[in-house]
């Protein structure tokens, strides 16, 4: 099961993006403590979250990425009307919007539905990390890397390393516009960058559809690194064809 919640939030002070990360925070210290244990140890959190804000509103995206998290976190947030963070810092939801996909099937029918151009915008500071070094700018080969990870983790069927590279060959960038921007996290600046991307997937047949569900799922699953804290958020869309 793969869900979404968006929620609209209203601050008592305007918001910033680093509040991301207190408020994924919020939510382990209302699950039974071994689940949020057992996800740090396991090196990989089913789950993906960032923050957009706009004075006062801000726009919180959780992405719940197996069945695991469903079952300790979807009551939560369908339910929770408030979260208080540090610095007497306040959240109200004002809305609510929640979507769903039980099984790949769904998925498979959604993510074929549109175009074969696709613009990934990301919202907030987003990083690669390679050989020990943090790399704030992107490549298709880090993009796909990141994205076969999660999809892999998440138990959808399994995508092959071996298929990185005819992925890679098949994507092509058609245009972007990007503006390095760091993310504070923990005392430090980890530096990053926000834009957007504009791709065509160039294969046919099933490594076609495959590609365009991988790109379609950039959504759920974050790119880069710390996703979980709040970087890497990204927003999809189908692009009309050129």
């Amino acid at each position: 099961m793969l869900t979404q919640y968006r929620l609209t939030l209203q601050a008592n002070h305007p918001g910033r993006s680093s509040w991301a990360y207190p408020l994924y925070a919020s939510l382990l210290c209302r699950v039974p403590n071994g689940i949020a244990q057992s996800w740090h140890q396991n090196g990989w959190t089913p789950l993906s979250q960032h923050l957009t804000a706009e004075g006062t509103t801000c726009h919180w995206t959780i992405n719940l990425l197996n069945n695991e998290s469903e079952a300790a976190l979807s009551d939560l947030l369908a339910q929770t009307d408030t979260f208080s963070l540090h610095r007497n810092t306040v959240l109200s939801v004002q809305a609510r919007q929640r979507t769903v996909f039980s099984g790949i099937e769904a998925f498979w029918a959604e993510s074929s539905d549109g175009s074969d151009r696709h613009r990934l915008t990301f919202c907030t500071p987003t990083a690669f990390k390679s050989q020990g070094s943090y790399r704030n700018f992107p490549t298709i080969r880090f993009l796909l890397q990141s994205l076969i990870r999660s999809w892999n983790l998440c138990g959808f069927p399994c995508i092959p390393e071996t298929s990185l590279d005819a992925l890679s060959e098949g994507l092509l960038l058609r245009h972007f516009t990007l503006t390095d921007r760091s993310f504070p996290l923990k005392g430090h600046r980890i530096p990053g960058f926000v834009g957007a991307w504009d791709l065509e997937n160039g294969l046919s047949g099933e490594a076609r559809q495959l590609l365009n569900a991988l790109l379609y799922f950039s959504q759920f699953s974050g790119l880069g690194i710390k996703t979980t804290l709040g970087m890497g958020g990204v927003e999809h869309a189908f692009l009309s064809p050129a």
